[in-house]
C-alpha cells in the first residue's frame, strides 16, 4: 500500500487495500480466488471517488482545482455510455455537471470577494468580508462531499452492475468499510467536523470572521450524509434508471421520462438530504446568503453581490463570443440557456423555495437535452476536460 498524505488539511490516508493473499508458484495461469463482501466493493469505488479527488498520491492541496475536478468528473460519467445503448442513463450526474462549474465560479467569486472587501473597505465592512469567507467555506464543503457521497453510488451501479448493486445498495456504510478506507473517510477535509486549516487560512485574510458568520460546523459531515448510507430517493432514482436502460429506443417519450424522474430523484437525494445538511442548514451560511440578498436588493451591482442562476454552457458567464459561435449556431439565446432564481422566488437556503427553483433547472435541462442534444453534448464534453484539473 502507498501513503496518500495531504499536509494541508492535515490529512493522511492509505491507497487502497489488500482483498487476499497468495504465494508465487510453478503453475502456469494459476489464479487464486477472491471473494469480495459488499462492504469491499464499497471501499474500492470510494478509494476510487478519493483517488479523482487526488494527484501523485496526494489530495489536491488546491480546493478550486478540487472543485474543477467534480465538475469533470460528473460530466466524464455522463459521457462513458456514449456510443453505446445505454447512452444517457446519468442523466443526474450531466446537470450535475454543469451545476458544479457553476459553483466553481461561485467559489472563485467568494475568494476574489473577500480580498475586494479587504482591500477596499477594510474598517466598514467586515460583515461582507465575513459572509464572502463564509461562502467560500461552504461552497467548498458542499461541493467536495456530495462528490464524495454520491460519485461511488453511479461506479458501483456502472462497474458491478445491477443485480450486484441491488444485493449491496443497502449495505453502503462507512462503518463497514475497510478499515484502512474507513480511516480515510474519517481523515477527509470537514469529516470530523470544522475545516480547521480552511478557517484560520480565512481569518487570516478576513481578521477576523465576525458575529453571525462565525463557522461554527460542529457536527462533521460523516454524520451529516449519514455515513453514506443509501434513501429512499437514491433508490428511487436508480429505479427509474432502469425503466430507461430497458427501453432500447433513445427517443421514446416513456425513456425520456424515466431518465426525467431519475434526476428528480437524485435531486431530492442530494438537495434535501445531503446538501441541506451539510450547507444549507449552518445559520452562518443562511446568515450569508441574507447578506447577499440584502445586497442584490438594495446596493449596486457593483458591490459583488450575486443572483443564483446556472447557465447551460462549458462557461460560467455568456460572452458575445459564445452567444454568436455556440449558441447563434445551434439557435439558441441566452435566455433558453439560463434559469435563475429572483428575491421574489424566495432563499436558496429555505428547502422548499430553492427545490422549485431546482425543478425549474431540470425542467430546462431536460428540454436542452432533448431538443439540443448535440449543443448539450458539446458542452459537456468541454467540461468533462476538467477532470484532470
Amino acid at each position: 500500500m502507498s501513503t496518500l498524505v495531504d499536509d494541508h488539511e492535515g490529512v493522511t490516508y492509505e491507497r487502497g487495500q489488500a482483498n487476499a493473499r497468495s504465494r508465487t508458484n510453478t503453475t502456469a495461469d494459476s489464479v487464486k480466488t477472491c471473494t469480495l463482501a459488499c462492504a469491499d466493493l464499497w471501499s474500492i469505488e470510494q478509494v476510487a471517488a478519493i483517488e479523482a479527488q487526488s494527484e501523485n498520491n496526494e489530495l489536491l492541496p488546491q480546493a478550486i482545482r478540487r472543485a474543477k475536478r467534480t465538475a469533470g468528473g460528473y460530466a466524464a460519467l455522463f459521457l462513458s455510455d456514449e456510443g453505446t445503448d445505454k447512452a444517457g442513463r446519468f442523466y443526474w450526474p450531466g446537470l450535475a455537471a454543469f451545476a458544479a462549474k457553476q459553483v466553481v465560479e461561485g467559489i472563485e467569486y467568494a475568494n476574489e470577494n473577500i480580498d475586494f472587501w479587504s482591500l477596499n473597505f477594510r474598517s466598514k465592512a467586515a460583515f461582507a468580508r465575513a459572509a464572502a469567507a463564509n461562502t467560500f467555506y461552504y461552497l467548498l464543503k458542499g461541493n467536495f462531499w456530495v462528490f464524495i457521497e454520491v460519485v461511488p453510488w453511479m461506479t458501483y451501479y456502472k462497474r458491478h452492475g445491477r443485480e450486484s448493486f441491488d444485493c449491496c445498495v443497502d449495505q453502503r456504510d462507512v462503518a463497514t468499510y475497510n478499515p484502512e478506507v474507513k480511516r480515510q473517510m474519517h481523515a477527509l477535509p470537514w469529516a470530523p467536523g470544522k475545516n480547521v486549516s480552511l478557517e484560520r487560512s480565512l481569518q487570516s485574510r478576513v481578521a477576523p470572521i465576525v458575529g453571525p458568520y462565525r463557522i461554527h460546523d460542529h457536527a462533521g459531515a460523516l454524520a451529516e450524509v449519514d455515513n453514506c448510507r443509501a434513501t429512499a430517493p437514491l433508490k428511487a432514482g436508480f429505479a427509474q434508471m432502469k425503466r430507461a436502460e430497458n427501453i432500447d429506443d433513445p427517443l421514446d417519450d416513456a425513456r425520456l421520462k424515466a431518465l426525467y424522474r431519475s434526476a428528480e430523484s437524485f435531486l431530492n437525494h442530494e438537495q434535501r438530504l445531503r446538501l441541506q445538511r451539510l450547507v444549507y442548514d449552518h445559520p452562518e451560511f443562511r446568515s450569508a446568503i441574507s447578506t447577499n440578498d440584502f445586497f442584490r436588493r438594495w446596493a449596486p451591482a457593483s458591490l459583488g453581490a450575486r443572483t443564483p442562476e446556472l447557465i447551460f454552457n462549458s462557461e460560467a458567464t455568456l460572452t458575445d463570443d459564445i452567444i454568436r459561435n455556440e449558441l447563434e449556431p445551434a439557435r439558441l439565446k441566452p435566455e433558453d440557456v439560463s434559469e435563475s432564481m429572483s428575491l421574489d422566488d424566495g432563499s436558496l437556503y429555505n428547502e422548499d423555495e430553492r427545490m422549485a427553483y431546482v425543478a425549474r433547472i431540470l425542467d430546462r435541462y431536460h428540454r436542452l437535452m432533448t431538443k439540443k442534444t448535440d449543443y448539450m453534448l458539446d458542452q459537456l464534453r468541454a467540461i468533462a476536460r476538467w477532470q484532470h484539473a
